[in-house]
This record gives C-alpha cells, structure tokens and sequence, in this order.
C-alpha cells in the first residue's frame, strides 16, 4: 500500500499510459515545484487534493498549469489503482519525496528539482548507502572495458559501493562487473550461474522477494544502484539483476514510469540523480558531445561532487581532457578512494 500523499503526487506526475490528452499532461518536476509553493501557502498537504480538490483549487491560477488539467489528472484513480496493482505484482515500490527512505542526497543536493516521485526494484535500506558513481559513453572499445572493470574492482576491493546508470556502453558495462564481482564473493555456485542469462534473461518467480527493507546483513560485496531512465518493469524481470536483488545488494530506481521506453532527456536528467547520489564520480570515457560530457559540465559547474577521469593514452582531443579543463581531476592508476575523499573534505 502507498500513501495518500504519495497517490496524489503520482495522480498530478505521474504517466499511466503513453497516450495522454493536453489536459491531462502530468506536471513536470519544475511544474510540481509550483504545486508544491502553492500548498505550503495555503497550509495544505498533497493529499488534501484527493478530495474536496474543487474547493482548493477554487481560487487557483496559472497559464499553463490549468485548473482543468489538475481536475482531469485527478480524477485518475481508476487509471492509478490498475497501474499499481501492476507494478506491485512485478515487486515495484514507490516513494514521494517527503518519506524518510527517499534517498536523503539527492533530496539536500536537488531541492526542488529532486523527482518528487520515484519508483524503484529492491531494498529500500541501500537508497542511503555510500557509493562512487561510474559513468562514460555508449560507444566503448575493449581498453575502455579493461579500464572500466579496473575501476570496479579497486572500488569495489576498498569497501564502496557503485551507483550508475542503465545506459549500454561504460553504464551497463560496470552494473554487470559490480554485480559479478559480488558472485565471486559468494559461496556456491548459486550467484554465478545466476548471471548466466544476461540481463535481459527473464525470471518470473515470485517478486515479494525483491520488495521491502530487508536487512543486508550476511551478504556478500559492496551495495549497488543503478538509478535508470526507462524500462525499470522489464528490468524487474531480468535473471541477472534479480540475483542480486535477492540477496539485497542491488537496488534500481527510476523517476519514470516504470514502463517508459527510451527517451533523451529523460536519460540526461537522470544523469543528475547519479551525481547527486554519490560521494565522488568517476568517467570512464567521454566523447566530446553528448549526454557524458553535458552530465560532468552540469555537475562541475553546480559542484555537486568532484569528478576523475580516466586518462586515455592518446589524449588528442578527447571528453576526458576537456573535462580536466573545466574542473575534473585525472584518476591515478594506482587511486584510492579514501585518500581521495579526504583530499576533497568528504
């Protein structure tokens, strides 16, 4: 079960299907920052708005934000309750922006422009964890996958945990080598056969053992969270993630519906909650445009958490030195994550 506070927020920005009308285009981040003022001045809640909803907004005003299009987003129930019933059986939780176990970073670095709903596959405890974002480009050759499996493994090996994103390349490359270093750590041969499949391997057994908070006592490795921009329910279904699911070190969240397909500036934003989720970042490889380079510039320039690259042999007119030029720090072969934290006051 959700909240009431947490079922109005998810009426007002939340999708339910793909095809919406203009007058029930859910409200954007910034939009429900707008919401958000307004309810404070009038000494409401959220969930005041599930009901006497006419009364409240009688008086409201806004050129875009009309008060027919909140009207029509909530009168959504129906719409809402067949949503979460779907993603309850696929073992997806949901928290607004106000609950304790919203990840407290993102929340203190975001402010307002922190999702104010996020939909997620795993156990809640790991939202608050400690971890060193892994990030880089799609297009990745064999010295980048040597690099980057380099950098898990002394991360990992040094007692922090990795967040990233769902991106194919440099993203998906350090979930996997995350998730297998935690088989290597695992007694049986249970773990490892479990990333056999692949990602997109499909285990349909039961979800109510992937929700929860569940303790993470006993198990083996370093947390992990990848924080993704689409298809977070066709992920609950993968053999490979689910592994780690179970044994409660891997947690997934996404601000998006959790059916969402792929979608640019959804993957771009969700750049920001990886920067905002960790302690300190590491690029693998940047490309000179693109969503790697835009992420690290936002990031430096806002100075959420200091940013290392990776420096490649051949500099020439690589991502990696243009990152260096505008605040980023190369990364030593030989790094230790402790040191560099103290270096930063972290």
């Amino acid at each position: 079960m959700i909240s009431d506070r947490t079922s109005a927020i998810l009426l007002i920005t939340a999708y339910f299907s793909k095809e919406v009308s203009d007058t029930m285009q859910p409200l954007s981040t910034a939009e429900w920052a707008v919401i958000g003022t307004w309810l404070v001045e009038k000494n409401l809640n959220p969930e005041d708005l599930l009901t006497g909803y006419t009364e409240h907004l009688s008086d409201w005003k806004h050129a875009t934000i009309t008060k027919q299009r909140l009207i029509s987003l909530l009168e959504r129930k129906a719409s809402l309750a067949i949503a979460l019933d779907k993603w309850t059986k696929a073992g997806i939780w949901v928290l607004n922006r106000s609950e304790t176990a919203y990840p407290q970073k993102i929340r203190e670095r975001l402010k307002n422009a922190a999702p104010p709903i996020l939909f997620g596959l795993g156990n809640q405890k790991l939202l608050n964890q400690k971890y060193i974002a892994i990030l880089g480009g799609k297009e990745i050759d064999q010295a980048d996958e040597i690099a980057c499996s380099s950098v898990v493994g002394r991360v990992v090996a040094q007692g922090y945990g990795v967040v990233t994103g769902g991106n194919k390349g440099i993203e998906e490359l350090a979930l996997l080598e995350t998730i297998n270093s935690q088989a290597e750590n695992t007694s049986g041969g249970a773990a490892r056969a479990g990333l056999a499949g692949g990602i997109g391997a499909v285990d349909r057994s039961s979800a109510a053992v992937i929700t929860g908070t569940s303790g993470v006592s006993g198990a083996s490795g370093e947390p992990i969270m990848a924080i993704v921009s689409d298809n977070l329910l066709k992920r609950s279904t993968s053999s490979q993630l689910r592994t780690s699911i179970m044994c409660h070190k891997l947690v997934l969240i996404s601000a998006y519906n959790p059916e969402a397909g792929t979608n640019a500036n959804n993957s771009a934003a969700t750049n920001k909650l990886i920067y905002a989720q960790s302690e300190l970042s590491i690029i693998i490889k940047c490309e000179l445009k693109g969503q790697t380079m835009t992420g690290a510039s936002e990031n430096i320039a806002k100075a959420w958490v200091p940013v290392y690259v990776i420096k490649p042999k051949e500099l020439g007119k690589s991502g990696n030195r243009e990152i260096v030029k505008i605040g980023g720090k190369w990364l030593e072969e030989g790094f230790d994550v402790t040191e560099i934290m103290k270096i930063n006051d972290i």
